[in-house]
């Protein structure tokens, strides 16, 4: 991940959570009726796996939140990187700035 990394919008490789990973997750909802989801470490938009190693249990309003206030940023601020990376690229094509 870095400023190669063309963000928001995009998916690299990312995938969501199946039935058979981060298990916990079924274990509370079956404790305590639901209210729980799969939410990814590594957002699955910058190539976060759904294998039970990124997702971790969150509750159905902090996954929201998370994304809202940390994932979204990220996401923006990799895009800004893109952009000005490619901008001196065009401008400074040999390298030399």
């Amino acid at each position: 991940m870095g400023p190669s990394v063309n963000a928001p919008g995009n998916t690299y490789g990312g995938s969501r959570p199946g039935a058979a990973e981060c298990t916990l997750v079924n274990e509370l909802n079956q404790r305590d009726g639901d209210g729980w989801i799969k939410g990814h470490l590594r957002n699955d938009n910058l190539g976060g796996h759904g294998v039970s190693i990124n997702p971790t249990p969150m509750t159905n309003s902090t996954n929201p939140n998370f994304n809202r206030r940390f994932e979204e940023p990220l996401k923006a601020m990799l895009l800004a990187c893109t952009r000005h990376t490619r901008r001196t690229t065009r401008e400074h094509p040999s390298g030399a700035a």
